[in-house]
């Protein structure tokens, strides 16, 4: 029978926030933390700096005529791309579990425009939802297994249905485990399955057979890893530290340790794999209005070819068993297996690691929806204690169904064409 175990939560030695850049043969390590719990640090200055992004507060927005606008303390208005009901359910989904740490990001994956940022922590109140969803304040955990996958789909190393035997290795991978041995390697699966039910083995043993440290790294700096995100306001980098020995860099390809993600760059990587590969630049203001009127010039969007359409293509398909089949099954099909979202299948990854002293859970969700013809990516990142108060993927689906019923309300009605209007019955012939 096959159990259904990847994803879940992974006991291992402390992950926190970076505060720089580690050598690539360096492990990442926790740093101390004012609170006890996860240490976010300070904002830093991002790739093209825009003089008001100091003051930007998604606090302090205003609701006029449907969007959202922030005054700037010399006068200057500025507009921001984010949905107003979108953002107020997020804000809503996170306060009603009254979380730890919790962030939200959704963006559009064909222009980049940031939907919805928000961000709650009830063990920190003073963090604000910027830099809850700007900084990488959590391992990337099994969300990497996306740049695993894509670099062995990218370099034709394995197709999907790879199929791998192993044995153990669920919830910690240790030098046994990505070894084969005939006699205990009874349990056989695919590199789809890997995805979908976040197996830990089959991506550690296929990385440590077929992917060297540097082409590991390449499709790591590819999707954004290791530099710094051009993005309206700061951007903490997110981190990835592949080294050299094949078992460290085999769990590395798994998810375990020397990596950390931000909201936003989780939110991007899913972009890139739904908008046929391509990172198209996240973008937070859509228009600034100087005190006279003026409109200024706002920075060009930049698009960048992360992965072939092929492989984004693969690895979305891949994603599509994590909500049908695999990990975050539960958060988008009942008990009885009626979908919540009959007509919109959503691809999506998730990721889990535990800190142990003091406990938190770092739980990922990150996606992208609809699989066929995509129109929001997202990722969704909680820090829980011990007692769950919920999951990334409920969030999700609760998120996903306010954004198409929304959509829905929203869309034209369509015109009958000529052809499909009901012509009048000849003279003589029946009505039916």
């Amino acid at each position: 029978m096959v159990l259904f175990l990847g994803g879940f939560t992974v006991l291992l030695g402390v992950v926190a926030v970076q505060q720089r850049m580690r050598s690539a043969s360096q492990p990442v390590r926790s740093g101390p933390s004012a609170v006890g719990v996860v240490q976010i640090g300070a904002p830093t200055e991002q790739v093209r700096q825009f003089r008001w992004a100091g003051e930007v507060s998604l606090r302090r927005t205003v609701l006029e005529e449907g969007r959202l606008w922030q005054t700037m303390a010399d006068g200057t208005r500025i507009r921001l791309t984010l949905e107003p009901e979108l953002q107020q359910t997020a804000d809503r989904l996170l306060r009603r579990y009254q979380l730890p740490y919790a962030s939200i990001v959704m963006i559009s994956v064909r222009t980049g425009r940031v939907l919805a940022m928000a961000g709650y922590s009830k063990a920190d109140p003073g963090l604000t939802p910027r830099r809850l969803a700007l900084q990488a304040w959590a391992p990337a955990a099994s969300v990497f297994k996306l740049v695993t996958a894509a670099a062995l789909i990218e370099r034709n190393k394995a197709r999907p249905m790879t199929r791998v035997c192993y044995h153990g290795g669920l919830r910690r991978l240790t030098a046994a485990n990505l070894s084969d041995d005939p006699k205990k390697d009874t349990t056989c699966h695919t590199l789809a399955d890997a995805v979908g039910m976040s197996l830990n083995p089959v991506v550690g043993k296929l990385a440590r057979k077929r992917l060297s440290r540097n082409e590991l790294l390449d499709t790591a700096n590819r999707f954004g890893w290791n530099a710094a995100i051009d993005f309206d306001l700061g951007v903490r980098p997110s981190l990835a530290s592949i080294p050299d020995e094949e078992i460290p860099r085999a769990r590395v390809a798994a998810g375990f340790w020397q990596t950390t993600l931000s909201p936003l760059h989780g939110a991007l990587v899913a972009q890139s794999l739904a908008n046929g590969g391509v990172m198209v630049r996240p973008r937070l203001v859509d228009e600034i209005r100087r005190p006279d009127g003026r409109k200024v010039t706002l920075p060009e969007r930049w698009r960048k070819q992360v992965v072939t359409p092929y492989t984004a293509k693969v690895v979305g398909r891949m994603m599509v068993l994590t909500t049908t089949v695999g990990t975050a099954r539960d958060g988008f099909y009942d008990s009885r297996g009626r979908a919540y979202l009959p007509t919109v299948k959503v691809a999506a990854k998730t990721g889990s690691l535990s800190r142990k002293s003091p406990r938190l859970d770092y739980n990922w969700l990150v996606g992208f929806a609809p699989f066929d013809r995509p129109q929001v990516a997202f990722a969704i990142l909680l820090g829980n204690t011990p007692r769950w108060r919920t999951k990334p993927h409920f969030l999700a689906r609760q998120l996903l169904q306010a954004v198409f019923a929304r959509r829905k309300q929203n869309r034209p009605r369509a015109q009958p064409s000529a052809r499909s209007r009901p012509r009048r019955p000849r003279t003589g012939s029946p009505v039916i």
